[in-house]
Order: structure tokens, then C-alpha cells, then sequence
């Protein structure tokens, strides 16, 4: 049978190859105790503290990540051991570097996808995960910022899979978001990359007296980051077909929009190509 002709499972709306439920192997980790060792000592190096221990930390997120995706009892097995609140610990802490702090939130948002996990872990952790990666994004440094926008970008979309309650999940994801302020920061980094391509405008062909002359000539190797206008502009988008919101994003994010639209006249009028290379 064509896997695009499969019934997607509960909660999802769009019958395609992508959504149907791939069954996750069936193990009893009883059976098996020098794998349910080396569980128990990969979640305890994943609880290492001291930073010179961060990439031990990242590849331990790394493995359990991989052998969650594999086997259910193993997923069940590493929320039963407080893998969630570790991995929380860890995006919210500072002092951990940048590559750690991405494995441990992009394996966060594969943990959310199911229902079953999301009941598990609760309503309230669920929460304290979405705020997590708000702060993420407020980091400014792009491989967090693009991590937590994915995950958001997902959340915001699409509810976890089987969940009973689809509609009611995922607006309250987005009023999660924005009652933390999420609409200010993601517009906000918005913002800010879109201010960093326009000082490139000059390259199509933008008045210099529209390009403000506060700020330095955006480096070469900045160009690369500006795709993070288009997470941060899918993340606005699934928020802004809730009515509730939309008076208060015209408040906030018109300018933006309409930021981005005089650019991209001026990139299209130019027949040249753009940093974000079609992104958006």
C-alpha cells in the first residue's frame, strides 16, 4: 500500500507520507541490562555540571536522542530518569556552550511531538519547555535562536501526534508564547537581522539615506545568519491566525512586515540575489 494513501493519526489534519505513525521498537529493557546500564550512565554524564565537561554533555544528549528515536521503552525509560528537567537545566543555563545547548534543545522538541510524551511530562513542563526556547532566542547567538524557532515553528503548527485535544493544545502553545512576551522577542530578532540586510542594500540598489549610518558595514560571514528572518516570520505567521492576537501584532510587527516588503522590491527591481537565498 503507497504510504501517501496511509490515515494520518489523531491530530493531524493532512493525510500525507510524512504523517503517518512509524511504530517505534517494542523491547522490555528487563531483558537487556547492559543496555538499561549504559542508559543509566549516559543520564549521569548528561547531569555533569562543570562546563569543561560540555562536550561529554552534548554527546550524551546526542546518543539518548538517537536511541529514544529507536525504542519506546527506551523513551519511557529516560523520562522516568528526569531526563526532561535535565535538558531544561541546560538550555536555561548560560554557562553552557552554544553547541550543547542546541542538542539538548533540538532533542527536547523531538521529545514533544508525541502526546503520550507530552501527558507524561505534563501541561506544565510542556510550558516551561516553550519559554526555554524563548529564551534561547534571546541569547542573539543564531544556532540557538534557529534551534528554538524550529521547535516553535513546530509547536505552534502542528499539535503532538495522537493528541486528543489538537485545537485546544495548540492554542494554548501560542498563548504560552505570547504571554511571555514571545511576540516582542521574535519580532525583535526579526528586526535586527532585517536591519543587518539592509545595511547590504546598497548592493540593491537602496538609497544610502535609507540605510541607516549608526550601525557597521554588515560583515560577509553575517550574511550567512540571515535566514533566521524566515524562522522568526513562520513562528509570527502560525501566531497571527489567531484573532485574539492579530490587534496586537499590527502594533508590533507591521513595521516589519512592511520593512521586508520595501527590501524585497528593491532586491527583486535589482535582479540580484539575495543573502537569505529565497529562505523566506
Amino acid at each position: 500500500r503507497n504510504v501517501s494513501e496511509m490515515d494520518a493519526p489523531k491530530g493531524v489534519s493532512v493525510d500525507t507520507w510524512w504523517t503517518f505513525n512509524l511504530p517505534q521498537a517494542e523491547e522490555n529493557l528487563a531483558n537487556f541490562p547492559t543496555k538499561l546500564q549504559s542508559l543509566e550512565m549516559l543520564v549521569r554524564i548528561l547531569n555533569f555540571q562543570a562546563c569543561l565537561h560540555a562536550k561529554c554533555v552534548q554527546l550524551a544528549a546526542g546518543t539518548l536522542w538517537n536511541l529514544s528515536i529507536r525504542s519506546h521503552a527506551v523513551e519511557k525509560k529516560i523520562f522516568e530518569m528526569g531526563v526532561i528537567d535535565t535538558l531544561l537545566s541546560i538550555i536555561t543555563r548560560p554557562s553552557w556552550p552554544p553547541p550543547t545547548r542546541d542538542t539538548a534543545g533540538a532533542f527536547l522538541g523531538e521529545l514533544t511531538i508525541e502526546w503520550e510524551n507530552v501527558a507524561f511530562m505534563g501541561l506544565d513542563k510542556f510550558k516551561e519547555i516553550q519559554l526555554g526556547m524563548l529564551l534561547l532566542i534571546q541569547t542573539g547567538v543564531p544556532r540557538l535562536q534557529a534551534c528554538a524557532l524550529r521547535v516553535l515553528g513546530h509547536m505552534t503548527y502542528q499539535p503532538p501526534l495522537s493528541c486528543p485535544t489538537p485545537t485546544k493544545t495548540i492554542n494554548a502553545t501560542k498563548n504560552n508564547i505570547v504571554e511571555a512576551d514571545g511576540l516582542f522577542i521574535i519580532n525583535s530578532m526579526v528586526n535586527h537581522y532585517l536591519k543587518k540586510l539592509l545595511l547590504c542594500g546598497h548592493l540593491y540598489g537602496i538609497d544610502a539615506e535609507d540605510i541607516s549610518t549608526d550601525i557597521d558595514a554588515l560583515p560577509e560571514e553575517e550574511v550567512g545568519k540571515l535566514p533566521l528572518v524566515g524562522h522568526g516570520l513562520r513562528v509570527l505567521l502560525n501566531l497571527s491566525v489567531c484573532e485574539r492576537f492579530q490587534v496586537d501584532m499590527a502594533k508590533r510587527c507591521l513595521k516589519t512586515v512592511l520593512r521586508l516588503n520595501s527590501l524585497f522590491s528593491h532586491v527583486m527591481d535589482s535582479g540580484k540575489p539575495t543573502p537569505l537565498e529565497a529562505d523566506i
